[in-house]
């Protein structure tokens, strides 16, 4: 005779399957399953009794910079102290979850006052001050909360879950390290991040990317120095979507380093097509993107792809920000731009705080002044200020362009100062390829006429 499944399984092996099946492996938290049933018996009971519950939604700000940095076995363990941390702030009767990643959800089952949800997920995030210690590092790390209230925001699981989400992003959007109670508004925003996310995916193989050239100009006489690529998306779907909305979506999504790849390749076949035209030479800035560069594996995919073909007339634009990020791929990719030949702008310069010291320990050859110092650089401070900068730059062996010059007085003003290169609006805002060349070609035809 067969013995059915059913005797061959022992009560015990039945209660550890069935737990199982409610918890995560890591965490030992509830898991999607025992959270969905646990929320499902909470909007019911305060829907009989006409009490009011609240769910948070909570994940670390910037968690793959601890996956890149540390690797996954330490990145759990960080996983599983921050779901300790969490759990010590709710209420025993409460239900702390793990989503998966480094998502977590709470159920407060049942609340008196809308503060006490403002009370647990403030704790929550409080929780991540102290560092998280891996194998003798410390590791700093924030969080960010969203909270909805039900049955105010919502009387269904998905909606509620949903809303949450997008109070958290909110949290993440303003700086994270915060909690955020929804807003009805976030809703839409959630919802456009998501719709971006999606055509994002497909963006370039569907060959919905584009790049503009914005002139940089010499100063002392006019010519075309040299030009930035800048990213341009035409989706076939959302029609023109800005850089300062997408840029952001492909970095946290991590999408950027797929992208990242494309412009360069761009950058390397229109500088091959301008020498087989036989056209003048001019060299282009592109901007690069931490996250392009966090992992040691995709710093070094980075430097194998810019070095396929001379690169001699590529400038990589970096931001503070790109060099506060202390990972594998970081040192690997900084260290090896000088190597190849590269040139490396420090962009936005100013806008950091310790701007000044990046100059002294990394070799820059380029030194770019951000726009907000050039928008008042007629008032005695500023045009004060932007000239020490120069000064500082020639000091120190580097090139000065002043960014976003948009009128006459500011480019007297830089001139006077000597500042080496302008790109602004003033000379021409960023065109596509057929009217950059076209503007090229103007200019050479009015400097040959002179």
């Amino acid at each position: 005779l067969t013995m059915s499944m059913e005797s061959v399984i022992s009560d015990d092996e039945k209660r550890l399957m069935l737990w199982q099946a409610h918890h995560d492996n890591l965490t030992k938290l509830p898991n999607a399953n025992l959270l969905h049933e646990r929320l499902a018996r909470a909007l019911i009971a305060n829907q009989q009794e006409n009490k009011h519950g609240a769910l948070i939604s909570i994940d670390l700000d910037h968690f793959q910079n601890v996956n890149d940095s540390v690797g996954h076995a330490s990145a759990d363990r960080v996983l599983t102290d921050a779901a300790y941390r969490i759990a010590m702030c709710a209420r025993e009767t409460d239900t702390v979850a793990r989503m998966g990643g480094d998502l977590f959800f709470v159920v407060l089952h049942e609340i008196e006052e809308v503060a006490e949800a403002e009370r647990m997920a403030r704790a929550a995030v409080q929780a991540f001050e102290a560092p998280f210690v891996v194998e003798d590092r410390e590791i700093f790390i924030s969080a960010s909360a969203g909270v909805v209230i039900f049955p105010e925001d919502g009387h269904e699981q998905g909606e509620l879950l949903q809303k949450a989400d997008a109070a958290r992003m909110g949290a993440k959007n303003r700086g994270g390290n915060q909690i955020a109670f929804f807003e009805e508004q976030m809703n839409s925003v959630a919802a456009r991040r998501l719709e971006l996310e999606t055509h994002l995916r497909r963006a370039v193989a569907n060959n919905e990317f584009e790049l503009y050239y914005q002139p940089v100009i010499d100063v002392s006489d006019d010519s075309v120095y040299g030009a930035e690529a800048l990213l341009r998306w035409h989706s076939s779907e959302l029609g023109f979507v800005s850089p300062g909305e997408f840029i952001p979506v492909a970095e946290e999504t991590g999408l950027i380093v797929e992208i990242g790849e494309w412009v360069v390749t761009q950058v390397q076949n229109q500088l091959r097509d301008w020498a087989q035209r036989n056209l003048e030479p001019i060299r282009v800035s592109l901007n690069v993107s931490a996250t392009q560069f966090r992992s040691a594996e995709n710093a070094e995919a980075l430097l194998a792809l810019l070095a396929r073909s001379g690169c001699e007339l590529i400038t990589i634009e970096l931001t503070e920000s790109a060099l506060i990020d202390d990972t594998p791929g970081s040192e690997i990719f900084i260290e090896g731009l000088p190597k190849l030949g590269l040139h490396v702008a420090l962009d936005d310069f100013g806008t950091g705080f310790s701007s000044v010291g990046y100059l002294r320990d990394f070799e820059f050859d380029v030194l770019k002044i951000d726009k907000s110092f050039i928008d008042s650089i007629c008032e005695v401070r500023d045009h004060g200020l932007v000239a020490s900068i120069v000064a500082m730059g020639r000091i120190l062996g580097m090139r000065v362009i002043a960014e976003g010059v948009e009128d006459k007085a500011q480019l007297q003003q830089l001139r006077q100062i000597g500042c080496d290169y302008v790109q602004g609006f003033y000379f021409s805002k960023p065109l596509p390829l057929a009217d950059f060349e076209a503007y090229l070609e103007r200019l050479n035809t009015r400097q040959v006429a002179g």
